[in-house]
C-alpha cells in the first residue's frame, strides 16, 4: 500500500461523494416520479385506478401495499450500490491502482469504520471491507 496526501485523500473523498450523490439523485428522481405519478394516474386515467382487484381500488392497493415495498427496493439499490463504490476504492486503494486526479468515480468507494463514518481512503483498514 501506499501513503496518500491528506490532498490526495480529500479529492478521492469528493470523487466518492460526488459519485454517492449522483447516485441518490437518480434514485431521489425514480421516487419522485412515483410519488407524483400516482396522484397525476388518477387525475387523468381514473377507470384504470378505479379498477378493483380483490374489492380494494387498484390505487388504494398500489398506496396501501406497494408503496412501501418499493421505498425499500429504492433504499436497498441506494446502500448496495455506495457499498460497493466504497469496497471497490478500497480495493482499488490496497492494489496500489487509485487515480487521484480525473476519471469517474462511478464505481468506488472508501470502507466503513467500525464506528460507523467514513475513513479516509490513506487510512483504509488492511482487513476486508
Amino acid at each position: 500500500m501506499h501513503n496518500l496526501t491528506e490532498v490526495e485523500k480529500e479529492k478521492l473523498l469528493n470523487k466518492l461523494m460526488s459519485a454517492q450523490l449522483k447516485l441518490s439523485l437518480g434514485l431521489f428522481s425514480v421516487f419522485v416520479v412515483v410519488l407524483l405519478g400516482t396522484p397525476l394516474l388518477c387525475y387523468f386515467y381514473p377507470d384504470i385506478v378505479n379498477y378493483r382487484v380483490f374489492g380494494f381500488p387498484l390505487n388504494w392497493l398500489f398506496l396501501g401495499l406497494l408503496f412501501y415495498p418499493l421505498t425499500w427496493a429504492v433504499a436497498w439499490i441506494y446502500v448496495t450500490k455506495s457499498i460497493a463504490m466504497e469496497e471497490q476504492l478500497a480495493r482499488e486503494y490496497r492494489e496500489g491502482g487509485v487515480a487521484v486526479d480525473g476519471g469517474s468515480m462511478d464505481s468506488v468507494g472508501i470502507c466503513n469504520s467500525t464506528d460507523g463514518g467514513y475513513r479516509y481512503a490513506g487510512d483504509v483498514r488492511s482487513e476486508k471491507c
